[in-house]
């Protein structure tokens, strides 16, 4: 709705909307707070370029996750409303400084690791800044699932995988990452699976036949398996027959028991004594053709 003009209340506010947009349009941030007012906006004007140039400089987001301390920071520079290629751009997060130089596209990038706080992050080039947060997740395992995630062959006839829009579809893979078994973590992912197929949780080494699996058989029931290597056990966990829809999982290891959950109701716990230093997640199929889809894998220490 327009601002009512006709009004003190309704000029104020379109008036404190209009400097927000010139700000902008002369390449200045700026944001309405109430402790300053009109007057602190009216303050922006002193930071418009004069002379030849004026510049803006923007993240690509305002806030960032920083994923095992591990994360890219992109902003972009523009110099009379063009990107602006060539330029050294300053980051800092109040104690460190970084510099980096922007692309063809006006982009510069930072990668940042060993993270171990969240904090607020202010890139700049001359006069012209932004400001991002950046939130520290220590997962022990997140593939991000854009394609650059570390896949291989398991050593599976038939191994194939694609990875699209954050989903896996994937059959006999599994991943080189990692993660520490020898502590109490929670897994949490959406599965669609085809039957015949499903994922599993196998020891990183590979030297055992010993895996916990998530499994859709012929008839289209998920059946939880935990397979060591002298005996199987086999414990049917959901009647539902569906395949065409996703599945939150959520896999609990806790003073050494296993709780399987599909969408948030426990389904299967089994207790095992194991030696396992570490732990990747597998995709298996049982049929050519199968496959199983996973997306929003994530696992943390509990």
């Amino acid at each position: 709705m327009p601002n009512d003009l006709s009004t003190l209340n309704g000029s104020l506010v379109e008036m404190k909307d209009q400097l927000i947009y010139e700000l902008g349009e002369k390449g200045v941030s700026a944001s309405y707070d109430s402790a300053t007012g009109l007057l602190g906006l009216i303050g922006k004007i002193s930071e418009i370029q004069q002379g030849g140039s004026c510049y803006h400089i923007e993240f690509s987001e305002d806030s960032y996750t920083a994923t095992g301390g591990a994360v890219t920071l992109e902003c972009t520079l523009q110099q009379n409303y063009q990107v602006l290629s060539g330029a050294t751009v300053t980051l800092t997060d109040g104690s460190s400084v970084y510099s980096s130089i922007t692309n063809s596209s006006g982009v510069a990038s930072f990668s940042l690791s060993g993270l171990t706080s969240s904090g607020t992050y202010t890139c700049s080039y001359g006069n012209v800044s932004d400001t991002c947060t950046v939130t520290v997740t220590n997962y022990l395992f997140a593939p991000k699932l854009d394609g650059t995630d570390s896949i291989s062959d398991w050593g599976g006839s038939g191994h194939t995988y694609t990875v699209t829009d954050g989903v896996i579809q994937a059959r006999n893979v599994t991943f080189n990452d990692s993660w520490d078994n020898t502590i109490d973590w929670e897994l949490t992912c959406e599965m669609k699976a085809n039957v015949n197929s499903g994922f599993e949780i196998v020891e990183a080494s590979q030297t055992s036949a010993d895996k916990y699996c998530l499994q859709c058989l012929e008839d289209g029931h998920l059946f939880w398996n935990y397979i060591p290597v002298t005996s199987r056990t086999y414990q049917k966990i959901s009647t539902s027959t569906s395949t065409s829809d996703y599945q939150t999982i959520k896999i609990r290891k806790e003073n050494g028991t296993y709780s399987w959950y599909i969408n948030d109701t426990l389904q299967a716990t089994i207790s095992v004594t194991d030696s396992w230093g570490s732990v990747k997640m597998a995709f298996h199929s049982w049929t050519n053709g199968r496959y199983c889809y996973l997306k929003n894998i994530e696992v943390v220490p509990i």
